[in-house]
This record gives structure tokens, C-alpha cells and sequence, in this order.
């Protein structure tokens, strides 16, 4: 199975954007710029192509966001989030990366990763007030403490979030995370289906109670 890594430094890669214009030097995530993507975001350095479809469902605060604003539609134009959300600690790519893993998993809930990732993921989570995953972040944390503790009935609380070295002989603490191996590598293509983009347009205007529109 493909392994599970998120880049902390993106490759350099072709640009999306006019010559001189304040996107120009921006570099498309290796992973996360995906052909039919609606959405352009921009986080530090490196722009993003992704799905509104997985925002407006998940997240009430990206749905009232992109029912009052153009930002986004465009590479020329994207949302750069630090300037639309207070995210603490501020979003990186490589962390944004790993919520953006969440949706474009290829392998239907094999979502074992380390805790600490889980950590990263829960903090876009909660902030965005995404339910659905923070239910599953919830039941993932619940699952890998279980098992932690099962093999090392010993081992402090504070050790299950230790980084292991995987390409040293030996680990920190003498813990050695059973994390399966999973791929960030999302889907290559999209399969485009009207329904899709007739859903995303009715979660976009539809009226909510909080709106004031009954």
C-alpha cells in the first residue's frame, strides 16, 4: 500500500496564473491541484484546487463564506485563508493538506494514521465546525488510544503523540507506531456528474433559518 505522506515543502510546479499578477509565483500543491476543481485556495506559498462540493456540505462557515463572495472561483482569484479565517496554529500547507486528505481518501475509510495527525486534522475540524469529521476524528483518537494502551500498558499518555523516526533502528521510548501505510495521493480524476454541481448550487442559495429568511 502507497505510503501516507503530507509535504512540508511542495515541489516546485507549473503556475496557473498571469505574469506579474500577485498569484504569479504561487506553486500548485503536488496533490491537492486537481483537474475539475471549482475552488482555488491559497495557503502561504502554494495554491490549491480542490472541490467546493466537500466545503458547502460539511462546513457552515465555508457555505456562508461562498455564498457572499466571487474569491475562489478563479486561480487568478483564489481565497487565501489566512485572510478569511483566524486558524490557531496558522494553517500550513501541509497541514491543510491533511484535512484536504479526509475527502480525497482512495481507500473508503482506511483513515489510520498517526495521532498526531489526527490532532492537525481536528484543529481545521473544528474551526471550519465540519460535524462529520470531527465525529470521525473523534471515533479514530477513541480506536488508536484503545489499541496504544493495549500494547503499552506502561507507556505514559504523553509518549502517543511522539514522532517515530521510521527509517532509524530504533524508535523514541521503544514505541513503534502501528500506523497503517495509506496514500495522500487523491483520485486523478474526478468523475463529473450534473447532480454534483446541481447539489453544491442549491446548498448555495438555499435559505437557512439563521439567515433570517424562514
Amino acid at each position: 500500500m502507497p505510503t501516507f505522506s503530507a509535504r512540508s515543502t511542495p515541489i516546485p510546479s507549473p503556475t496557473d496564473t498571469r505574469p506579474n499578477s500577485p498569484t504569479s509565483n504561487l506553486l500548485r500543491h503536488p496533490n491537492y491541484y486537481l483537474p475539475g476543481g471549482d475552488l482555488f485556495i491559497r495557503v502561504e506559498d502554494t495554491l490549491f484546487r480542490v472541490h467546493s462540493y466537500f466545503f458547502v456540505r460539511e462546513s457552515s462557515r465555508w457555505l456562508s463564506l461562498l455564498r457572499n463572495t466571487d474569491q475562489g472561483r478563479t486561480p487568478h482569484t483564489p481565497i487565501v485563508l489566512s485572510d478569511e479565517f483566524s486558524i490557531n496554529p496558522p494553517a500550513t500547507p501541509r497541514t491543510f493538506a491533511l484535512l484536504l486528505w479526509i475527502f480525497y481518501n482512495p481507500y473508503y475509510y482506511v483513515f489510520d494514521v498517526s495521532i498526531e495527525t489526527l490532532w492537525d486534522i481536528e484543529v481545521y475540524a473544528g474551526y471550519f465546525q465540519m460535524q462529520n469529521v470531527l465525529d470521525l476524528i473523534d471515533r479514530e483518537l477513541h480506536r488508536l488510544i484503545r489499541v496504544h494502551r493495549r500494547q503499552q500498558t506502561h507507556t505514559p499518555w504523553h509518549t502517543l503523540s511522539t514522532v517515530v523516526d521510521t527509517n532509524s533502528p530504533t524508535t523514541t521510548a521503544g514505541i513503534v507506531d502501528e500506523v497503517w501505510e495509506t496514500s495522500e495521493t487523491p483520485y486523478d480524476e474526478w468523475i463529473t456528474d450534473p447532480d454534483v454541481e446541481e447539489e453544491i448550487s442549491l446548498l448555495l442559495n438555499q435559505r437557512h433559518l439563521e439567515d433570517g429568511q424562514g
